[in-house]
């Protein structure tokens, strides 16, 4: 099960890369203009579109029926 998930997780990954650290995000120009468009918004929460989206498109990566989404690793 976790290897279906870690490989689903790796295709969203830089291919160029050896060793993935959870501190070295990477993100693309087009996250880079949703962040900024969220920012701008002055709507930046733990709800709304962009949550909804993120969540409907791990259920599809991943096959999961439920996704949970947390703040932190802390929280989790």
């Amino acid at each position: 099960m976790y290897d279906n998930i870690i490989s689903c997780i790796k295709k969203c990954l830089p291919s160029n890369i050896d060793r993935y650290a959870v501190h070295e995000p990477s993100f693309s120009e087009h996250i880079n203009k949703e962040v900024n468009k969220c920012i701008k918004s002055t709507y930046v929460s733990s709800s709304g579109s962009h949550i909804e989206k993120f969540t409907e498109y791990l259920k599809k990566l991943t096959g999961s029926k439920y996704i949970l989404l947390t703040t932190s690793g802390t929280s989790a």
